[in-house]
């Protein structure tokens, strides 16, 4: 008896591998997805010349995906192997808890970053720090992190602002560094 509630039980992990693999491989294709976008996307300036990049829609509904998919994913997940012992379900909170704060972040994020370019600086917008201006004048360097997959602006004073590079129109952004900083400024950021 012993032996076939063992057996269950790894029938039971197999499933949750194979579903947190496939969750994986989704969420790999759709960042590749926008990372694609990004480098071949060219946002249209405003009538007054300014750039603005914000995530494109595609990124948005990833942010809705991971908050919602997921957690509906854990859900039918709970209710298939409803007759689990108490430490899977608790495993399964912990995870849904994470998952829910994972995209939700995310969401937030994808819905309220924007940065401006114009001829005087970047307009930066973040959920976390709030709008603010830097002059070109005022930026120190531009770098590349590839752990983070973005571009740090560094100015001279206050904290650094960060570039996704799955943002739509990130070549654009680029350039306007190009054009308006000297190029040890932009050395670090060569990818």
């Amino acid at each position: 008896m012993r032996h076939r509630k063992t057996a269950r039980y790894t029938g039971s992990m197999d499933r949750w591998i194979l579903a947190f693999i496939a969750a994986g491989l989704v969420g790999l294709g759709g960042l590749w997805m926008l990372f694609v976008i990004a480098r071949t996307k060219q946002v249209a300036p405003g009538p007054d010349g300014k750039i603005t990049l914000k995530h494109g829609l595609l990124f948005r509904a990833f942010g809705f995906l991971l908050f919602v998919g997921l957690l509906a994913l854990l859900g039918v997940l709970a209710m298939i192997d409803a007759r689990q012992e108490a430490l899977p379900k608790m495993l399964l909170a912990v995870l849904a808890g994470a998952v829910a704060l994972l995209g939700l972040i995310v969401l937030w994020d994808a819905t309220q970053y924007s940065v401006t370019i114009d001829s005087t600086g970047l307009h930066p917008v973040s959920p976390w720090r709030g709008p603010r201006f830097i002059s070109w004048s005022d930026v120190d360097r531009v770098s590349f992190s590839e752990m983070n997959m973005w571009f740090a602006v560094e100015p001279k004073s206050g904290p650094a602002f960060h570039v996704l590079a799955i943002v739509p129109g990130i070549q654009q952004f680029l350039a306007s560094c190009e054009a308006n900083l000297p190029a040890e400024k932009l050395l670090p950021a060569a990818v």
